[in-house]
């Protein structure tokens, strides 16, 4: 069983109300069924919710640096040259 949703603030508070955290640094993605103590509830955010945010992120930002990689030139475009073309 699980529970998936959107990243809304309210779902967020519904998961930590019901056992769950999202902290990155104490995630805990499941809890106890509320009625049925023997089994367990999954949380998932919605991966296509989760694309759209992404698309609209690079939308208003053109560029997001992805962390790690030691340079901070090393970005990932909006689109590619034949997309922009396109547009």
């Amino acid at each position: 069983m699980a529970v998936v949703m959107d990243g809304h603030a309210t779902n967020q508070a519904m998961v930590k109300q019901l056992g769950g955290s999202l902290d990155p640094k104490h995630l805990v993605t499941d809890f106890v069924h509320p009625s049925e103590p023997d089994w367990r509830v999954y949380i998932f955010f919605d991966a296509c919710h989760m694309l759209k945010l992404l698309r609209n992120a690079l939308e208003a930002m053109k560029v997001i640096a992805v962390p790690g990689y030691g340079k901070a030139d090393r970005v990932v475009p909006y689109c590619s040259p034949s997309q922009t073309a396109r547009r």
